[in-house]
């Protein structure tokens, strides 16, 4: 094995990625049973409403606590592989970075929403910095280890990334113009954030596996 500590790091990425992606499913259902039973009794008067939007609430604290794990693992992996390549320390101080503001961001929900949100848009362009140079970490260990196949594939990751990193953006910056589709626009979010997931996890899964040869 050559990159012993990249090897560690990806292995620890990958498993965040996993929570994450659970925890990103869980969000979605949260979502949609908060919007439904909103939909249903804007007021919360109605038994089944309240108790739906009760389910809604459980449901979204399990989602935090699987991102929360996936945070923890993610930085420890970051720590880990950022020893074999330096791609890997950007990403680094990215995810600080995104920890940082979402904690600011939490803490000014109920002061300031509209500066809350606003904060939440802008870590999201700090998540595309950490997907993006994860990938780059990963792009420059395959060239050294002569494996195109993966800098070719983690090519075609990173413009998969950028793209729906892109919509996405843009679909967050319409949901804090206009609070009105703000639920909506949370629930397509998050099946985005999903696809992302998806293909990310894919490339970190090939990686863990070039890696322990």
């Amino acid at each position: 094995m050559r990159f012993p500590n990249a090897y560690k790091g990806v292995s620890k990425l990958f498993l965040a990625e996993i929570l994450m992606l659970i925890g990103s499913i869980v969000g979605i259902i949260a979502a949609v049973l908060l919007l439904a039973a909103y939909s249903a009794d804007p007021n919360g008067l109605v038994e089944g409403a309240l108790a739906t939007m009760g389910v809604s609430s459980i449901v979204m604290v399990a989602s935090t606590v699987l991102a929360i794990i996936g945070f923890i693992l993610n930085i420890v992996g970051l720590v880990q592989a950022k020893k074999d390549d330096g791609g890997f320390k950007l990403a680094l101080i990215f995810a600080l970075i995104c920890i940082a503001l979402s904690i600011v961001s939490s803490i000014l929900a109920n002061v300031n929403p509209n500066v809350a949100g606003w904060m939440e848009f802008v870590v999201t362009i700090f998540e595309l910095c950490v997907f993006e140079y994860v990938v780059v970490g990963i792009m420059s260990l395959a060239n050294q280890l002569g494996d195109q196949g993966m800098v070719s594939f983690g090519a075609k990751i990173r413009m998969l990334i950028s793209i729906l990193y892109i919509v996405l953006l843009i679909i967050r910056l319409f949901g804090n113009i206009n609070v009105t589709f703000a639920g909506v626009v949370g629930i397509v979010g998050a099946i985005l954030e999903l696809v992302v997931y998806i293909g990310y996890l894919i490339y970190l899964a090939k990686a863990k596996k070039m890696l322990a040869k």
